[in-house]
């Protein structure tokens, strides 16, 4: 799948899929939408709301908003014909 920047983002029909980079993480975290995404950093990273929002606006998000990095890549389906 092709990853696209915060600027080509329009809605989840487009992008079903939200990688989640986390400093320090070797691995993204996939999400199926931005409520689920949501959730994942208020629960289990406990990022308040201002950096949150942050997040979800801006596609990053650090210090002193965050204890660590984070960024958001959209990931597209391939078009048809496109190699994955």
């Amino acid at each position: 799948m092709a990853r696209c920047g915060p600027r080509e983002y329009t809605d989840a029909v487009t992008f079903p899929w939200l990688d989640l980079l986390a400093e320090g993480d070797i691995h993204p975290r996939r999400f199926d939408s931005t409520k689920t995404l949501d959730s994942y950093l208020r629960r289990i990273e406990r990022l308040d709301d201002e950096a949150r929002a942050a997040l979800l606006r801006d596609f990053h998000v650090g210090p002193p908003l965050a204890r660590r990095a984070y960024r958001i890549l959209p990931v597209r389906p391939p078009e048809p014909g496109e190699t994955p």
